[in-house]
């Protein structure tokens, strides 16, 4: 159930949207900020919106925390499947600077991103709202399960089904690296910016926030002097 009658502020003007799609322009890239992303346009753009439901928020978000299993980025094969595929409450674009927010900001990635989305489709309730319904379901089986499984750790059953459930998180995460390498890796300096990502993290063990960080720099560097160009 997608909302209707979009707009957006870009650049100071309003921009309407496609009655019925839930489709917003993307907010414009600058170089003073973090990975490029316009961080006061996001959030401006996200209150110029019509507001979601916070009942159907929360509903949406209670299904991803429901049914997501293998940690953050396999959960995010979800939260785009759910929110930018199916109800296109989000841009592709808006899902991938909400990804980014969260990355940046200190805490659980996806509990951030999820904040950022809430936010932007009804405010600050629904900051709440989406926090309150992906981590619903999480708490209260983790207490379950963490009881379940110190008092049945040995059990052979038990062993099967996690080794089956890790072998199929790994075909989730490959899922969500290929279609964010296909709609953000779009030249040979972003490809730089993946590859060396990876070999500083998966080569010489190096913090992942420290990564973030040097690339956020790294990226104001680069394309300033090619926005400047």
């Amino acid at each position: 159930m997608a909302a209707e009658g979009y707009s957006v502020i870009h650049d100071g003007h309003k921009k309407p949207g496609r009655a019925g799609r839930g489709r917003t322009a993307a907010c414009p890239r600058t170089s003073d900020a973090p990975d490029g992303i316009d961080a006061t346009c996001f959030f401006a753009r996200g209150s110029a919106m019509k507001k979601i439901p916070l009942k159907d928020i929360f509903l949406v978000f209670l299904k991803i925390g429901t049914f997501s299993f293998g940690g953050v980025y396999s959960m995010l094969t979800l939260v785009e499947r759910e929110l930018v595929e199916k109800r296109q409450w989000l841009s592709h674009d808006e899902f991938i600077e909400s990804v980014a927010i969260g990355q940046m900001t200190p805490g659980p990635p996806i509990v951030n991103t999820g904040i950022c989305i809430g936010y932007k489709l009804h405010q600050t309730k629904g900051a709440l709202a989406a926090t309150l319904g992906q981590i619903f379901t999480g708490v209260a089986m983790a207490i379950v399960l963490a009881v379940f499984y110190v008092n049945t750790q040995d059990n052979r059953v038990l062993k099967s089904i996690m080794h089956g459930v890790g072998a199929a998180v790994v075909g989730l995460l490959l899922s969500i690296v290929y279609k964010f390498a296909c709609k953000t890796v779009r030249d040979w300096k972003s490809a730089l910016f993946s590859i060396g990502a990876f070999i500083a993290l998966a080569v010489f063990n190096l913090n992942a926030i420290g990564i973030i960080i040097f690339a956020c720099f790294l990226g104001i560097l680069i394309y300033r002097k090619r926005g400047r160009a």
